[in-house]
């Protein structure tokens, strides 16, 4: 199930939370970026998986981006994120 939000500014937020490898992932998306450039995938650290390895906080990112039907992001991350970020 899907809500809009608001930021105050006039730009709609979707949220979304779906099930990804028996975990639930919260989605906040705003519209397009300027110049058409890849989405932007904001990664937290690591909480809540059921595999909490760094090749399944992966295996949850991929799960992730194919149910968002994303094959292209930009990444920023925060702790374990900010590692697979760098990867």
């Amino acid at each position: 199930m899907a809500r809009v939000l608001n930021d105050g500014d006039g730009m709609a937020i979707e949220e979304r939370v779906l099930e990804v490898g028996g975990a639930p992932a919260r989605v906040l998306a705003a519209g397009p970026r300027p110049g058409g450039r890849a989405p932007l995938l904001l990664v937290h650290g690591l909480q809540g998986l059921a595999d909490p390895s760094i090749g399944g906080f992966a295996r949850f990112l991929a799960e992730l981006l194919d149910r968002l039907g994303l094959a292209r992001v930009d990444v920023v991350g925060h702790s374990l994120g900010g590692l697979l970020a760098a990867r």
